[in-house]
């Protein structure tokens, strides 16, 4: 069995392939509505039953008609998971209690036949014994809400596209599309054929050590207020079972609510804490709240550094184990008000650190993951794109940002672009926040992390960020307990970049501007040329033809009922 889908769908997917009690995710009802549209399009769904009495993709076709006109019926904007399961449940049937599943997930620059055609093989080989998806053309970045074990599990892995997910149970693996044929042909055609429940234990000894290095993210405890003196115990409980499977912890400012020294000690207390919980680095840049009091000052008549001066705070990390380097900026030292900014002056001085530090190591740093920390927000929040995670607590957030802005963004991303930086992580907001935008060629990401502690009433939010040192790719989980209660940290939304390599046909670059981006910013639009090799315009052909066929097959089939 098999069926394609658009990769943004892939937790409704991830939903009805999962185990009978799972939750639904919350989900915006016009994407399930453009997911109920894909599957009933007969030319989605692959199965070695069309046109017998069982046929699997007719009934799936049949089911998704009609729950796409119950959906109809409710009104437009975010479903939570009882709406969207309530809408779903009838698939599940069609879609759960396999013994192998497979993800299969192009790279938007593969060469297109490559992946269909191993789609094919997979859908029609297994049977009945398994189910095979494929999106319909890959992309380079997704996010999902409430995502299911299989899409952490692609999020950790950051295998380059083209990639294929193979999961069973509760044990996943993810293998590149040349490891996954392989695989595939000589252990699983066998083992579905002969006996599919070992399906599920070759799984777990297929599971290989990943190079990948996780980053822990922080940020504005302002320690000193009662909401946070409060939830202090609550969240060092769960740190104490996160630390232990991170690489690094990075803190990205407020770190106390004023510059005051009974404050610094209530910070410095929790940073102890942190440092008996775990032997990993702990990297910490300031916030306005730690210069300002109350966070806000004019003309600096009333800033005192003189508690951040005595943590001695470094302003670059160079981490061998982790290979990687990060780049601790201070962008206190510009701006009124609670508005920041990163000088020229400090860029400059950072470069000649950065080259002194390379100059005295063997290793050559130039090529370790760059990692730019910074309080202030260097992409105000709703530009390319907007992340679906803010549409889901964006009541917490404020129309402020006069006040808070990042005075020269656009030159400390340029700066971050020329360097070779990839990643921002950032403080500030309050609300948890992941966008991408390329600046002179150099893709960026930039995740801003929400309030730890959870003050003024909002959720206690911290994200991890994983990252390939070799591959330069990285995806970020977030997670919040929304009432900072102690009820539960839930993982709320993954993030994952799913940019492959080179790909062997001929491919035109057209470059087209980010609308909202701070400081414009381009990002490349990818397209076939149409001078490209013919054995891929072969393959596309005969798609058309298969696809023809099969709507002919469809249409006598419903003559003759």
């Amino acid at each position: 069995m098999g069926a394609t889908f658009r990769i943004q769908h892939a937790n409704f997917v991830a939903y009805l392939t999962s185990d009978r009690r799972a939750r639904a995710p919350r989900a915006d009802r016009g994407e399930l509505d453009s997911f109920l549209e894909g599957l009933s399009n007969p030319y989605s769904l692959v199965s070695s039953t069309r046109g017998k009495p069982n046929d699997w993709c007719q009934a799936v076709d049949g089911v998704a008609n009609e729950r796409r006109n119950e959906l109809s019926k409710k009104e437009p904007g975010l479903l939570e998971p009882d709406e969207v399961e309530s809408i779903l449940a009838p698939l599940r049937e069609h879609f759960s209690d396999y013994h192998l599943y497979c993800l299969i997930v192009p790279s938007p620059l593969e060469r297109e036949e490559e992946s269909f055609t191993f789609f094919l093989e997979s859908a029609l080989s297994a049977k009945s014994k398994g189910l095979v998806l494929m999106p319909e053309k890959g992309v380079d970045f997704v996010e999902y809400l409430n995502p299911f074990p299989a899409m952490t599990e692609l999020a950790d892995s950051l295998v380059d596209t083209p990639a294929v997910l193979f999961w069973s149970g509760a044990v996943s693996c993810v293998l590149s599309l040349n490891e996954a044929k392989r695989f595939y042909r000589n252990v699983l055609v066998e083992a579905l054929e002969e006996n599919p429940r070992r399906i599920e234990n070759i799984l777990k000894n297929e599971v290989k050590r990943r190079n990948t290095k996780r980053i822990l993210h922080l940020s504005d405890f302002h320690f000193g207020r009662p909401d946070a003196r409060f939830n202090r115990a609550w969240l060092k409980a769960h740190l104490r079972k996160i630390l232990p499977g991170v690489d690094a912890t990075a803190i990205t400012g407020d770190l106390f609510n004023d510059p005051e020294l009974g404050f610094r000690h209530e910070y410095q207390e929790f940073r102890d804490d942190l440092r008996l919980m775990t032997k990993k680095p702990i990297i910490v840049v300031p916030g306005n709240h730690d210069f300002r009091t109350g966070g806000t000052d004019y003309k600096k008549l009333r800033e005192d550094a003189s508690q951040v001066v005595s943590l001695g705070l470094p302003n670059l990390v160079v981490s061998d184990d982790l290979q990687a380097v990060f780049f601790c900026f201070d962008s206190n030292e510009q701006g009124d008000w609670a508005r920041g900014g990163v000088s020229d002056n400090q860029r400059r001085r950072m470069a000649i650190d950065f080259e002194a530090e390379a100059n005295e190591r063997e290793e050559d740093i130039s090529k370790y993951f760059k990692i730019a920390l910074v309080h202030h927000h260097p992409l105000k929040y709703g530009a390319a794109p907007a992340a679906l995670y803010e549409r889901l607590i964006a009541k917490f957030a404020r129309n402020d940002e006069f006040f808070i802005e990042f005075e020269n963004a656009d030159e400390f991303l340029r700066w971050c672009a020329r360097r070779d930086i990839p990643l921002v992580l950032h403080g500030h907001k309050h609300v948890p926040h992941v966008a991408r935008t390329s600046v002179e060629s150099q893709e960026i990401t930039v995740i801003g992390c929400g309030s730890t502690t959870g003050v003024d009433g909002r959720p206690m939010c911290y994200d991890i960020v994983t990252f390939d040192p070799v591959t330069k790719r990285s995806s970020v989980k977030f997670y919040f307990d929304p009432y900072s209660d102690g009820g539960k940290f839930e993982l709320q939304s993954v993030a994952i970049t799913l940019k492959g390599g080179s790909t062997g046909l001929d491919l035109e670059e057209e470059p087209r501007e980010v609308s909202g981006a701070s400081g414009g910013g381009w990002q490349k639009e990818t397209r076939l040329n149409p001078h490209t090799s013919m054995r891929a315009r072969q393959t596309v052909q005969t798609r058309i033809k298969s696809a023809r066929l099969l709507r002919a097959r469809r249409q006598s089939l419903a003559k003759t009922r």
